[in-house]
């Protein structure tokens, strides 16, 4: 009887299951981390565009910068802009 090699062994029934649930397992974990650098980005782009708004009124505008998350001031660029 000839010796088999590592290739040409037939796997066994657990091995199949231990490659499948590996698998699972890696498709799970690679989807698991593309989610979480999408969150993070969107949260950095978020950050970034509140401390752009700041900025960008506090000390080019002139104004203060928290209050350019204020209701009021958004109305007022509403209505500055729709007319």
């Amino acid at each position: 009887m000839q010796r088999q090699t590592r290739k040409q062994q037939t796997p066994t029934v657990s091995k199949i299951k231990k490659k499948k649930k590996l698998k699972k397992q890696t498709t799970a974990s690679y989807i698991l981390s593309r989610l979480l650098i999408i969150v993070s980005v969107l949260v950095l782009a978020t950050l970034l565009f509140a401390a752009g708004l700041m900025i960008g009124f506090g000390v080019i505008g002139g104004g203060n910068a928290r209050s350019i998350f204020s209701p009021a001031v958004w109305d007022h660029f509403l209505l500055f802009f729709q007319q």
